[in-house]
């Protein structure tokens, strides 16, 4: 009885300790990512059928339509990291805005692919 006692209160207090983190996740979404896309990057990239460079953000509705893509997540660091979006014509992004995004277009592709890793079996060798 007291063993099924502490395992649920452990999976309780593990599940509490993992919300938090899904929840900041899709709150950087709502309150960074999605705002910027909407105000710097739809115009040319998802609004209406305008879509460059094979890239929808108008399409992207959460921060796990993101992680589903990691090939678009690293070109969305590297083209925001270097500076290259957006373009010049367009107004730029303020520092500050640009290091939130890219930080936390990091954290969801290192969430990504720590999800999708797998461990190769491996199996032992026989040694004479």
């Amino acid at each position: 009885m007291q063993k099924t006692a502490l395992l649920s209160c452990s999976i309780l207090a593990l599940c509490l300790g993992l919300a938090p983190g899904a929840l900041a996740q899709g709150d950087a979404f709502a309150k960074l990512i999605r705002p910027t896309f909407s105000k710097s990057c739809v115009k040319c990239h998802g609004k209406g059928t305008k879509v460059k460079g094979k890239v929808n953000l108008f399409a992207l509705k959460s921060a796990a339509d993101l992680a589903k893509n990691p090939e678009l997540l690293e070109k969305l660091i590297e083209a925001l990291a270097s500076a290259e979006m957006p373009p010049e014509k367009e107004p730029p992004l303020a520092a500050e805005t640009r290091k939130g995004l890219v930080a936390e277009l990091k954290e969801i592709l290192r969430q990504a692919v720590d999800s999708q890793k797998s461990v190769a079996r491996t199996p032992i060798r026989r040694m004479n």
